[in-house]
Protein backbone atom coordinates (compact mmCIF):
# COMPACT_ATOMS: atom_id res chain seq x y z
CA UNK A 1 0.00 0.00 0.00
CA UNK A 2 1.33 3.20 -1.00
CA UNK A 3 1.59 6.89 0.82
CA UNK A 4 -0.87 8.37 -0.55
CA UNK A 5 -3.53 5.76 -0.03
CA UNK A 6 -2.35 5.09 3.80
CA UNK A 7 -2.94 8.50 4.52
CA UNK A 8 -6.60 8.66 2.46
CA UNK A 9 -7.57 5.27 4.94
CA UNK A 10 -6.56 7.08 8.21
CA UNK A 11 -8.20 10.50 7.23
CA UNK A 12 -11.27 8.29 6.75
CA UNK A 13 -10.77 6.47 9.48
CA UNK A 14 -10.55 9.72 11.69
CA UNK A 15 -13.61 11.12 10.17
CA UNK A 16 -15.87 8.08 11.32
CA UNK A 17 -14.32 8.21 14.94
CA UNK A 18 -15.09 11.87 15.32
CA UNK A 19 -18.71 11.12 13.93
CA UNK A 20 -18.68 8.84 16.33
CA UNK A 21 -17.50 10.84 19.32
CA UNK A 22 -19.76 13.74 18.27
CA UNK A 23 -22.84 11.47 18.07
CA UNK A 24 -21.89 10.30 22.07
CA UNK A 25 -21.30 13.17 23.13
CA UNK A 26 -24.80 14.47 21.81
CA UNK A 27 -26.39 11.50 23.44
CA UNK A 28 -25.02 12.36 26.54
CA UNK A 29 -25.88 15.73 26.22
CA UNK A 30 -29.42 14.37 25.99
CA UNK A 31 -29.41 12.40 28.76
CA UNK A 32 -28.07 14.94 31.14
CA UNK A 33 -31.16 17.03 29.56
CA UNK A 34 -33.57 14.45 30.26
CA UNK A 35 -32.26 13.93 34.44
CA UNK A 36 -32.51 17.85 34.64
CA UNK A 37 -35.77 17.64 33.66
CA UNK A 38 -36.72 14.48 35.63
CA UNK A 39 -34.67 16.55 38.56
CA UNK A 40 -36.93 19.73 37.95
CA UNK A 41 -40.53 17.58 37.56
CA UNK A 42 -39.82 15.86 40.86
CA UNK A 43 -38.76 19.21 42.63
CA UNK A 44 -41.83 19.52 44.77
CA UNK A 45 -40.40 16.49 46.68
CA UNK A 46 -38.26 17.20 48.94
CA UNK A 47 -35.02 14.59 47.93
CA UNK A 48 -32.91 13.43 50.98
CA UNK A 49 -29.23 14.19 51.43
CA UNK A 50 -28.04 10.95 50.03
CA UNK A 51 -30.03 11.14 46.75
CA UNK A 52 -29.11 14.80 45.91
CA UNK A 53 -25.67 13.91 46.48
CA UNK A 54 -25.90 11.14 44.46
CA UNK A 55 -27.77 13.14 41.57
CA UNK A 56 -25.10 16.11 41.85
CA UNK A 57 -21.94 13.15 41.68
CA UNK A 58 -23.47 11.63 38.43
CA UNK A 59 -24.28 15.13 36.36
CA UNK A 60 -21.10 16.17 37.39
CA UNK A 61 -19.71 13.31 36.14
CA UNK A 62 -21.93 13.71 33.01
CA UNK A 63 -20.72 17.28 31.87
CA UNK A 64 -17.01 16.05 32.72
CA UNK A 65 -17.43 13.32 30.34
CA UNK A 66 -19.01 14.88 27.94
CA UNK A 67 -16.37 18.16 27.99
CA UNK A 68 -13.62 15.75 27.81
CA UNK A 69 -15.78 14.42 24.34
CA UNK A 70 -15.48 17.46 23.03
CA UNK A 71 -12.04 18.16 23.74
CA UNK A 72 -11.49 14.96 22.54
CA UNK A 73 -13.09 16.11 19.16
CA UNK A 74 -11.44 19.23 18.89
CA UNK A 75 -7.77 17.80 18.76
CA UNK A 76 -8.61 14.73 16.18
CA UNK A 77 -10.62 17.97 13.74
CA UNK A 78 -6.96 19.47 14.12
CA UNK A 79 -5.49 16.34 13.60
CA UNK A 80 -7.46 15.47 10.82
CA UNK A 81 -7.10 18.93 9.13
CA UNK A 82 -3.84 18.34 9.08
CA UNK A 83 -3.64 14.95 7.85
CA UNK A 84 -5.45 16.45 4.77
CA UNK A 85 -2.83 18.58 4.23
CA UNK A 86 -0.76 16.52 4.26
CA UNK A 87 -2.59 14.03 2.00
CA UNK A 88 -3.19 17.00 -0.77
CA UNK A 89 0.67 17.77 -0.27
CA UNK A 90 1.88 13.86 -1.12
CA UNK A 91 -0.83 13.68 -3.90
CA UNK A 92 0.40 17.14 -5.16
CA UNK A 93 3.92 15.48 -5.61
CA UNK A 94 2.85 12.43 -6.97
CA UNK A 95 1.44 14.24 -9.67
CA UNK A 96 4.46 15.98 -10.07
CA UNK A 97 6.70 12.81 -10.15
CA UNK A 98 4.49 11.10 -12.89
CA UNK A 99 4.91 13.96 -15.02
CA UNK A 100 8.21 13.87 -14.66
CA UNK A 101 8.25 10.20 -15.49
CA UNK A 102 6.24 11.14 -18.29
CA UNK A 103 9.10 13.80 -19.63
CA UNK A 104 11.31 11.26 -19.18
CA UNK A 105 9.37 8.83 -20.93
CA UNK A 106 9.06 10.79 -24.34
CA UNK A 107 12.57 12.01 -24.13
CA UNK A 108 14.06 8.43 -24.02
CA UNK A 109 11.24 6.43 -25.77
CA UNK A 110 12.82 7.88 -29.40
CA UNK A 111 16.25 6.93 -28.42
CA UNK A 112 15.63 3.39 -27.31
CA UNK A 113 13.43 2.66 -30.83
CA UNK A 114 16.49 4.18 -32.96
CA UNK A 115 18.85 1.85 -31.02
CA UNK A 116 16.56 -1.06 -32.01
CA UNK A 117 16.80 0.34 -35.54
CA UNK A 118 20.49 0.62 -35.40
CA UNK A 119 20.85 -2.87 -34.30
CA UNK A 120 18.83 -4.25 -36.65
CA UNK A 121 20.52 -2.42 -39.68
CA UNK A 122 23.87 -4.09 -37.92
CA UNK A 123 22.64 -7.35 -38.06
CA UNK A 124 21.52 -7.08 -41.72
CA UNK A 125 25.69 -5.72 -42.46
CA UNK A 126 27.04 -8.66 -40.53
CA UNK A 127 24.68 -11.02 -41.94
CA UNK A 128 24.88 -9.62 -45.84
CA UNK A 129 28.80 -9.21 -45.48
CA UNK A 130 29.44 -5.41 -45.75
CA UNK A 131 31.39 -2.88 -43.94
CA UNK A 132 28.85 -0.57 -43.38
CA UNK A 133 25.22 0.53 -44.22
CA UNK A 134 26.46 3.01 -46.98
CA UNK A 135 28.46 0.07 -48.38
CA UNK A 136 24.86 -1.74 -48.51
CA UNK A 137 23.03 1.04 -49.84
CA UNK A 138 25.74 2.60 -52.78
CA UNK A 139 23.09 4.52 -55.34
CA UNK A 140 20.69 2.07 -54.75
CA UNK A 141 17.14 3.20 -54.30
CA UNK A 142 15.35 3.11 -51.22
CA UNK A 143 12.92 0.44 -52.86
CA UNK A 144 15.68 -1.23 -54.51
CA UNK A 145 17.49 -1.56 -51.07
CA UNK A 146 14.61 -3.02 -49.64
CA UNK A 147 13.93 -5.33 -51.59
CA UNK A 148 18.03 -6.82 -51.70
CA UNK A 149 17.91 -6.48 -48.16
CA UNK A 150 14.41 -8.52 -47.90
CA UNK A 151 15.55 -10.90 -50.44
CA UNK A 152 18.77 -11.73 -48.83
CA UNK A 153 17.06 -12.05 -45.12
CA UNK A 154 14.94 -14.67 -46.39
CA UNK A 155 17.19 -17.57 -44.92
CA UNK A 156 17.39 -15.91 -41.47
CA UNK A 157 15.46 -17.46 -38.07
CA UNK A 158 13.09 -14.44 -38.01
CA UNK A 159 12.73 -12.41 -41.26
CA UNK A 160 10.88 -9.14 -41.01
CA UNK A 161 8.42 -8.74 -43.91
CA UNK A 162 8.70 -6.50 -46.41
CA UNK A 163 6.62 -3.62 -45.35
CA UNK A 164 9.12 -3.70 -42.11
CA UNK A 165 12.41 -3.80 -43.97
CA UNK A 166 11.03 -0.70 -46.19
CA UNK A 167 10.42 0.79 -42.91
CA UNK A 168 13.84 0.08 -41.27
CA UNK A 169 15.55 1.17 -44.55
CA UNK A 170 13.63 4.47 -44.96
CA UNK A 171 14.29 7.82 -43.48
CA UNK A 172 11.19 7.29 -40.89
CA UNK A 173 9.69 9.19 -38.02
CA UNK A 174 11.34 6.52 -35.70
CA UNK A 175 15.24 7.96 -36.73
CA UNK A 176 14.21 11.44 -37.23
CA UNK A 177 13.49 11.32 -33.33
CA UNK A 178 16.47 9.61 -32.30
CA UNK A 179 18.69 10.77 -34.41
CA UNK A 180 22.44 12.35 -33.67
CA UNK A 181 22.59 11.03 -30.27
CA UNK A 182 25.29 8.03 -28.90
CA UNK A 183 22.86 6.02 -26.96
CA UNK A 184 22.76 2.26 -25.76
CA UNK A 185 19.59 0.58 -24.45
CA UNK A 186 18.76 -3.20 -22.86
CA UNK A 187 16.61 -5.55 -25.14
CA UNK A 188 13.89 -4.24 -21.61
CA UNK A 189 14.61 -1.21 -22.31
CA UNK A 190 13.60 -1.33 -26.10
CA UNK A 191 11.00 -3.70 -25.97
CA UNK A 192 9.45 -1.00 -23.72
CA UNK A 193 9.55 1.30 -26.26
CA UNK A 194 8.50 -1.08 -28.65
CA UNK A 195 5.40 -1.13 -26.49
CA UNK A 196 4.45 2.40 -26.31
CA UNK A 197 3.21 2.65 -30.19
CA UNK A 198 -0.35 1.89 -30.29
CA UNK A 199 -1.14 -1.41 -30.28
CA UNK A 200 -2.90 -1.85 -34.35
CA UNK A 201 -0.88 0.29 -36.04
CA UNK A 202 1.54 -0.83 -38.75
CA UNK A 203 4.70 1.27 -37.25
CA UNK A 204 4.27 -1.03 -33.94
CA UNK A 205 3.60 -4.22 -35.96
CA UNK A 206 7.24 -3.43 -38.24
CA UNK A 207 8.73 -2.82 -34.76
CA UNK A 208 7.66 -6.08 -33.29
CA UNK A 209 8.99 -7.69 -36.20
CA UNK A 210 12.64 -6.02 -35.92
CA UNK A 211 12.98 -6.80 -32.59
CA UNK A 212 11.96 -10.45 -32.95
CA UNK A 213 14.67 -10.37 -35.68
CA UNK A 214 17.19 -8.56 -33.92
CA UNK A 215 16.97 -10.18 -30.49
CA UNK A 216 14.90 -13.09 -31.77
CA UNK A 217 12.43 -12.92 -29.38
CA UNK A 218 8.98 -11.57 -29.48
CA UNK A 219 8.01 -8.62 -27.55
Amino acid sequence: MNRVTQLADQEKENLNLAERNRALADSLADELKKSLSRSSSSSSKKPTPTIAVDLDGQLKAMMGLIQGLRENLEKETGAREELHKQLMKERAERREDVEALRQVTLLITPLHLRVLLDKARQKIINHIECNTWEDLRQDKSIYNLAEHVYAHLADTEHPPSRGAVQFLCSYNNVRRSGNSVAHTAKPEEVKAAVTTRQLESTERRWLEQLYMFTYEEPV
